[in-house]
């Protein structure tokens, strides 16, 4: 079907009365704006990206915010020099038992393995 100015102002008519009425707050409105957008396309059979489209253009479309970047720590995004890693790994195991280091095991690791297990025996070894 195509859009005419009657099915726009109706579209928007009910966008803005479910988001007004059925939701508290303007979190809770982003949080389901997606979900309404696709119940009134299917309602007066347009597309999800149309009727999102109509919102748009007429000032009255509730965007949801972008996910927020989290501290991901040790398994982060972040890229890691492998071999520092592993010999930082390696000089905190020899600070406990020399004997313990497996050179043929560490290689193995990668360098955000290493850094974390750092962390751990970083972590172990200032609680004793």
């Amino acid at each position: 079907m195509a859009w005419d100015d009657q099915k726009k102002e109706a579209v928007v008519a009910e966008y803005q009365e479910i988001m007004e009425n059925q939701f508290a707050d303007d979190k809770e409105r982003a949080n389901a704006t997606i979900e309404v957008v696709k119940q009134l396309a299917e309602k007066h059979g347009e597309t999800t990206n149309g009727t999102r489209m109509i919102l748009t253009k007429a000032g009255v479309y509730i965007k949801k915010p972008a996910a927020t970047a989290t501290s991901k720590g040790a398994s982060g995004g972040k890229r890691v020099n492998k071999a520092e890693a592993i010999q930082t790994l390696k000089t905190a195991i020899a600070a406990i038992d020399p004997e313990l280091v497996e050179d043929d095991i560490l290689e193995k690791l990668t360098g955000k393995a290493a850094n974390y297990f750092v962390g751990v025996l970083n972590t172990a070894t200032s609680q004793e």
